[in-house]
């Protein structure tokens, strides 16, 4: 069924259907359940947003409609790696340069003349 049969089912940017219009959710009171601000509601409700930023107040979670069409067909991003030089001669450059600090701290540590491995 696409409806909720609890308010702890409710999440948060859960796509919803309520009066044939789509909303986000925003905030989802639960009944006795403090938030982070010590906040404690008396009654259940959500708060939805629409796209245009209007907010709109839900005291009945039944009468909410999950979208699970709008969520099949939402696209995940992706991040496709940037093919520009300078950037790979940065990436390279910092790669470069963590090898040589590794390389002279291994060198210094294993050096005759540290300091700190003399016998005293």
């Amino acid at each position: 069924m696409n409806t909720y049969a609890s308010p702890y089912e409710i999440g948060l940017g859960d796509s919803v259907n309520y009066n044939l219009k789509n909303y986000l959710v925003l905030i989802n009171y639960i009944k006795g359940e403090t938030d982070a601000k010590g906040y404690t509601p008396e009654s259940n409700r959500t708060i939805l947003i629409d796209d245009n930023g209007q907010r709109i107040t839900v005291h009945n979670y039944k009468q909410l409609r999950r979208n699970w069409m709008l969520f099949l067909t939402t696209t995940v991003p992706t991040y496709d790696l940037p093919k520009s030089p300078i950037l790979l001669l940065g990436f390279a450059g910092i790669l470069l340069a963590l090898v040589t600090l590794y390389i002279v701290n291994r060198d210094y540590f294993a050096s005759p003349l540290n300091q700190d491995r003399r016998i005293k």
